[in-house]
């Protein structure tokens, strides 16, 4: 017995194809119409359609994370894990890396996913924390 027959439920034939739908697709399960849109894996069974929640991988394919990777958190629900100096559902939020002030004397120039620091005279080094008196300035 496959998954398919434990989860059958009329679907409206005119709104739904065999294959992964990601559209709104009505089904009837007893007199109430219930609206899925997410991913259902849907079988023709000659007379009748039936369906059940496609599996995670095909969840993936629908989630565009633009700045991480998709992935499942253990249970039905699928999330991006953000790269580095990004954030947000879609991982598409840059974060202000300067708000914690990683330049401390330097000015903190944000960039997507990462900052530089504009020394000020007599500083340098990554976060303008390297002294130079010793050399002309």
């Amino acid at each position: 017995m496959s998954s398919f027959d434990l989860l059958h439920h009329l679907i409206d034939k005119e709104r739904a194809e065999e294959g992964i739908a990601t559209q709104k697709i009505c089904f009837n399960y007893g007199s109430n119409c219930y609206k899925m849109s997410f991913n259902i894996q849907v079988k023709n069974c000659i007379t009748y359609f039936v369906y059940q929640q496609a599996p995670l991988t095909y969840k993936c394919r629908f989630l565009q994370c633009v700045r991480g990777n998709c992935t499942s958190n253990g249970s039905d629900s699928v999330h991006c894990i953000c790269e580095s100096g990004y954030t947000g559902i879609l991982c598409d939020s840059d974060i202000n890396t300067c708000l914690s002030n990683p330049c401390r004397a330097g000015n903190c120039i944000n960039h997507d996913g990462n900052f530089t620091c504009q020394y000020p005279k007599g500083l340098s080094g990554a976060c303008c924390n390297t002294c130079n008196f010793w050399k002309d300035i």
